[in-house]
């Protein structure tokens, strides 16, 4: 979000939208509490009843609120994915509407292997339906999801750029905005990896100059050599070293000397730290143990921890982005592979179990999910859902049946 995220449709998702809480009114929760597998997946089929009761006859899937229409590609691929991961009893009820979801998809890819709706940012609508054909039907579309494959790679920061240059092996929106010397980030970077690693991309070259980009965007002053900022030591991940933006989370502090430096914080941390995993960095490696360490000492679900740093922010921006967050922490934890993580405090934590009750209590009676704080489009229940039920089916298989 600082970007999962500024995001997207997911794309949608990572556009900059307001930092003033949405007029919206606070969405009823549903009765059931609670994070047993059967709850979950009702909590699931809820979510997907209420994005395909939006599907239109060409497969494509607007919900009836203000701005999804500029979120139409992302809000799709989304959903589908969501469809296409879903338990397989959920997944047979949405096969039809799974298979018009990719039709309208294809309609939307171009002669260079992207997928680019109304939303823009072409790395985040490629990589979300690039999973979405890949989960799908993997056979079906497989000349389809190597050339969205072929084109992130080539959207990679790293032909005719210096091995030095803090953009070095990451991604910004897409190759127009590439071309035009956008800096990289952590969020589309995230995203494009996760895109290639679901979809069993083989290139291996991508994903090692990846963890050139991912190490200097984190707060690791052991192994980060990004020049022109101080570097902390806590583990975290920032937004990434090329900041030149200037909204709230991108400005850097300074320190005593004047030195400037850049808080770490939740959403990103957790993508950095799955990305460095999905790179196929050991568990033991010095990147992923400090990206581990900042995740134990700052566990928390109630907040994306880090967000609004500058003091006349504390307090009131840190539930921006959360649902992006939430995704990028469960897709972070599935692939660290343990079913507890321990806090600061060596307290265990069974995190999908908490990571499903605390999505649950959040969502309404019609199925849907909102965030209040809207920024990054979070106010669009297309893509809040659409992450929500992606967090689920991530933790769905770490539950007790």
């Amino acid at each position: 979000m600082r970007t999962m995220l500024m995001i997207i449709s997911l794309a949608a998702i990572m556009l900059a939208g307001c930092e003033q809480e949405s007029v919206q009114p606070t969405p009823k929760p549903v009765q059931e509490k609670g994070n047993s597998a059967a709850l979950v997946e009702k909590a699931l089929e809820n979510g997907l009843k209420f994005l395909f009761s939006g599907q239109k006859e060409d497969g494509s899937i607007v919900t009836n609120e203000p701005g999804a229409e500029q979120a139409v590609l992302g809000a799709t691929s989304l959903a589908v994915n969501g469809a296409a991961r879903a338990p397989e009893n959920i997944r047979k009820k949405y096969e039809k509407q799974i298979a018009k979801g990719c039709e309208f998809i294809l309609t939307k890819m171009m002669s260079d292997g992207s997928f680019q709706g109304t939303e823009g940012l072409p790395t985040y609508t490629t990589a979300i339906a690039l999973m979405a054909l890949h989960n799908s039907d993997a056979v079906k579309y497989a000349e389809k999801i190597k050339k969205a494959q072929d084109y992130l790679v080539s959207a990679q920061y790293f032909s005719d750029v210096n091995p030095e240059d803090v953009n070095y092996g990451g991604w910004t929106y897409g190759k127009t905005e590439m071309g035009q010397g956008k800096p990289a980030n952590l969020s589309t970077t995230h995203f494009a990896l996760m895109a290639l690693k679901e979809s069993n991309c083989k290139d291996e070259e991508a994903f090692k100059r990846a963890v050139i980009y991912l190490q200097r965007s984190q707060n690791n002053s052991e192994t980060n050599d990004a020049k022109g900022w101080k570097v902390l030591s806590d583990g975290g991940f920032i937004y990434g070293p090329g900041m030149t933006r200037a909204d709230s989370n991108k400005k850097g502090l300074s320190d005593a000397e004047g030195n400037v430096y850049y808080p770490s914080y939740a959403s990103m941390t957790y993508a950095g730290f799955k990305s460095l995993l999905y790179a196929n960095l050991p568990k033991d490696d010095p990147r992923v143990t400090a990206a581990l360490s900042w995740i134990k000492n700052n566990y928390n679900l109630d907040k994306n921890t880090g967000m609004g740093y500058r003091a006349e922010e504390k307090g009131k921006m840190e539930k921006q982005g959360i649902y992006y967050y939430y995704n990028a922490f469960a897709r972070a934890m599935d692939a660290w592979g343990e079913k507890e993580i321990e806090d600061g405090s060596g307290a265990k934590h069974d995190w999908a179990s908490e990571l499903c009750a605390k999505i649950m209590e959040k969502q309404a009676e019609d199925g849907s999910w909102v965030n209040l704080q809207d920024r990054w489009h979070e106010g669009l229940k297309s893509i809040v859902t659409g992450y929500c039920i992606d967090a689920l089916n991530t933790c769905v298989p770490w539950l007790e049946k």
